[in-house]
């Protein structure tokens, strides 16, 4: 069996980066894996107190793994481009990789479920890849199940990929496909999680190259799962804790303050979340589960207002009718 090594950026947040290798260090699979950190450099001078911590901490050695690399950049590649290049590397050498933010906490069974999942669907076309998050709800599957083909959304906080998978489905999005599939008229709110349709319709026609769902970011593979149906392994009981919500973050909203009621997605703190700390678990996988009914279940939790929806449709319409109408004119020039 090929193990599909771990990849971590970091900067400067050294309690997060120590609580997620140590949490690594204790999984029951952390022997068979390689680990790379891609260690980026600081960008100001805040940066520097944590950054020289992780250095030092770097020093130590890390038997528990099959082998553990690290990469110090010589200037500041910011978050996207280290784990970018990072990739890139891993790319020349596996068929298969894990990537997370430093900011994850690990259930001691987390890597062991990672490679027999990429294993068991590593030919399965209709599933682009695994994750070890699940949300703090309570998803309808088979009794008798542990996890489930997930078709509502791809949390990227300890996600595993066949790397050709994921090259495709980078290729893809990168190409337009989500703009294809609004011009086809298969964007619809039935089908789609509330938060992704929203995204699909407000950003397929942005002329903007770097929105959201024209670049390879989570939100564009939460729409590209959707609107393919494709699927994403997720285990029923999460194996990840995030630690982001906390202000450190470079994309999350500070959930940690006390008068979150933990009531749904942006006010959910989610370093509190329990997670599945058997170090033994016997997986088994419902593939036909009610989809359209987890997607309910997470918009229950991930709400969005009436309002959102009138004017991302209304602004939507309007992008649209721009676009036709410069199609018209192009083809209108070269009939000319």
């Amino acid at each position: 069996m090929h193990y599909a090594p771990i990849l971590i950026p970091t900067l400067c947040r050294y309690e997060h980066f120590v609580r997620c290798i140590e949490s690594l260090k204790r999984n029951t699979w952390a022997k068979y894996t390689d680990v790379y950190v891609a260690l980026d450099y600081p960008a100001k001078e805040s940066h520097w107190a944590g950054y020289n911590k992780i250095c030092k901490y770097l020093d130590n050695k890390f038997d528990e793994f099959a082998n553990f690399y690290v990469i110090k950049r010589p200037y500041n590649y910011g978050s996207g481009k280290n784990m970018d290049d990072l990739r890139s590397a891993i790319f020349k050498k596996y068929d298969r990789f894990i990537r997370t933010d430093d900011d994850c906490e690990f259930a001691p069974g987390f890597l062991e479920y990672m490679n027999l999942c990429l294993e068991k669907y590593k030919n399965d076309e209709s599933v682009v890849g695994v994750t070890g998050y699940s949300y703090p709800v309570d998803w309808e599957i088979n009794p008798e199940c542990n996890a489930f083909k997930n078709t509502a959304i791809c949390p990227m906080w300890g996600t595993g990929f066949m790397t050709d998978k994921f090259l495709k489905m980078k290729k893809e999005i990168e190409s337009g496909i989500i703009r294809e599939q609004f011009l086809a008229g298969n964007v619809h709110r039935k089908g789609m999680t509330d938060a992704r349709y929203l995204d699909a319709i407000s950003g397929a026609l942005s002329d903007n190259e770097n929105n959201l769902v024209s670049c390879f970011s989570d939100v564009a593979m939460g729409c590209y799962i959707q609107l393919l149906h494709k699927y994403v392994i997720t285990p029923k009981e999460s194996l990840v804790r995030n630690y982001g919500f906390d202000g450190t973050g470079e994309y999350c909203q500070d959930t940690s303050t006390e008068r979150n009621n933990n009531s749904d997605a942006r006010t959910y703190n989610y370093a509190s979340q329990s997670i599945n700390m058997d170090e033994k678990i016997e997986w088994k996988v419902d593939g036909q589960c009610d989809f359209q009914r987890n997607i309910d279940i997470l918009n229950g939790f991930d709400r969005r207002n009436s309002s959102d929806f009138i004017k991302a449709i209304i602004k939507s319409k309007i992008k649209q009718m721009i676009f036709k109408l410069r199609l018209k004119k192009k083809e209108d020039k070269n009939n000319m």
